[in-house]
């Protein structure tokens, strides 16, 4: 493709791919298809190094200049956007990613900041992440990469779709597999579809690697990693098999079995209360989960997910569901002072909205809230359609595929997993579990007949005795005062 651009002083005549790129064999199949008008959808379960993002951002650069439009090529965290293809330069061409890609003679601004560039002719390009894509106010892209698919948040491209939709734009899901979780569903959708294009390559199936290299590369995984988790590692690295080990994965066993034993269509029971359990944020978001407890089994029935709005908005969203509430299951850093809420608690001020959380202990290990959230795993019900659903918020399908990217970062190096899971977006839902989890275990023990148990707490009796701690004196007489407002108001019928 050709274009031309006016300079300041002559006309520039610049050939697209650039630099003389040109596709992969195996790439051919995907280029094409993305160069017919009526292109909307490609999935690319490729193995690492066979150059997922490379294509997909030559496609991006030739369509973008034939139609002016608004494009985002998305990876699961904003900073990993930054250092991976802003930042990080080609080794060949001592060039960032994005420069490889893009010439300069076709660019009129670059916005370091934002990782945005705006072209000649009007088109914006943007790197974006999918743990911060609510940040997006007013973007309605017509084409969207979603890079790493596999780890990134699975509800991310449902914020985009009806944009694409109503744009009649396209989107190009890359990613190396992560077990069958909702990148899986998109793969298997798109292979259905006669209007999407679907490729599942592995390493051996492409002429990046000789088959010699790659098994005795296997070879040396399993010699430094030992057998099963060598085995796992090149398995999800070259391989790409969907039945792969997740390397790291904090609960893979336990989701496996609730999954396949414990994960059907559940219907809220107005016989018994709603509990709930929280991780509570502000930029990072608050999560909440809905359970119901019946004959002794703890049942996840519904999720909600709210990023920078306040205690206020989540009383309204708890209002706006059917439910009769019971407890309210707050984490224990909910009794804290923060400097945002002028020096008062969490918890005094969710009583001004009507929710009176009862806060659990911290466990004096992280690994005691991930023995307990374990065993919630192994024994609850989860509500999951038969069939994929259109709105993540349908279901608890998403919060299965988001516990189970919560895992452990691998260190190659030094051939260990770290000793806490890594932060990410993922961990405040595996929070959220976690609180109900440790309540279940302490507290709340009579619900389940004591059937989960946990060691190494600071137990939730000391949480409630910091109730008045970090309360001005005018807000705990006038609590003192006054009969809190239970939001639902199971306990008061």
């Amino acid at each position: 493709m050709h274009r031309q651009t006016a300079g300041r002083r002559e006309m520039a005549n610049i050939t697209l791919p650039a630099y003389g790129w040109k596709p992969r064999f195996y790439q051919v199949p995907v280029w094409r298809e993305a160069m017919k008008p009526t292109f909307r959808r490609a999935v690319l379960a490729w193995a690492r190094r066979l150059g997922k993002d490379e294509v997909a951002m030559h496609i991006t650069a030739v369509k973008l200049h034939q139609r002016v439009g608004v494009y985002y090529h998305c990876l699961p965290e904003y900073a990993q956007a930054r250092k991976v293809l802003w930042d990080m330069r080609n080794p060949v061409t001592q060039r960032e990613r994005w420069k490889d890609i893009f010439p300069p003679e076709l660019i009129r601004h670059v916005d370091n900041q934002s990782m945005k560039i705006t072209f000649h002719n009007n088109s914006v390009w943007q790197l974006i992440g999918s743990d911060n894509i609510d940040s997006l106010v007013g973007g309605s892209p017509v084409g969207i990469v979603m890079s790493e698919a596999a780890i990134s948040r699975p509800d991310a491209f449902a914020y985009f779709e009806p944009m694409l939709l109503e744009n009649n734009g396209w989107s190009i899901h890359v990613s190396s597999v992560r077990g069958k979780n909702h990148f899986y569903n998109e793969y298997m959708d798109a292979k259905a579809d006669p209007h999407s294009y679907a490729s599942h390559l592995s390493a051996y199936d492409v002429n990046v690697f000789s088959k010699e290299l790659l098994d005795k590369t296997r070879q040396t995984y399993r010699a430094r990693y030992g057998a099963v988790l060598g085995d796992a590692l090149f398995s999800q690295e070259f391989e790409s098999k969907w039945e792969a080990a997740v390397v790291g994965a904090v609960w893979a066993e336990e989701l496996v079995e609730c999954e396949r034993d414990r994960a059907f269509p559940i219907k809220y029971d107005p016989r018994y209360p709603v509990h709930t359990s929280w991780d509570i944020g502000s930029a990072d978001g608050t999560v909440i989960l809905y359970w119901q407890i019946i004959n002794r089994v703890p049942r996840l029935i519904d999720w909600s997910s709210i990023k920078n709005r306040g205690l206020a908005t989540c009383a309204e969203e708890l209002r706006s569901k059917p439910y009769r509430y019971g407890e309210h299951v707050g984490p224990h850093d909910v009794m804290s002072k923060t400097w945002d809420l002028d020096g008062i608690s969490r918890y005094a001020e969710a009583l001004n909205y009507g929710i009176k959380f009862t806060p659990v202990g911290k466990p004096s290990r992280k690994s005691d809230g991930i023995s307990a959230s374990s065993q919630l795993i192994r024994i609850m019900e989860v509500n999951k359609s038969e069939e994929p659903v259109d709105d993540p918020a349908k279901d608890c399908a998403f919060i299965l595929d988001t516990l189970k990217q919560y895992r452990f970062a691998f260190d190659q190096e030094r051939n260990i997993l770290s000793k806490v899971p890594i932060h990410d977006w993922t961990s405040h839902f595996a929070d959220a579990l976690q609180t109900f989890a440790i309540y279940l275990a302490t507290s709340g023990a009579d619900l389940l007949n004591g059937r989960m148990k946990l060691k190494g707490m600071e137990m939730s009796e000391e949480a409630y005795d910091m109730t008045y701690n970090n309360m001005r004196l005018s807000d705990i007489l006038a609590m003192q005062n006054r009969k809190p407002r239970a939001l639902g108001g199971w306990n008061s019928r």
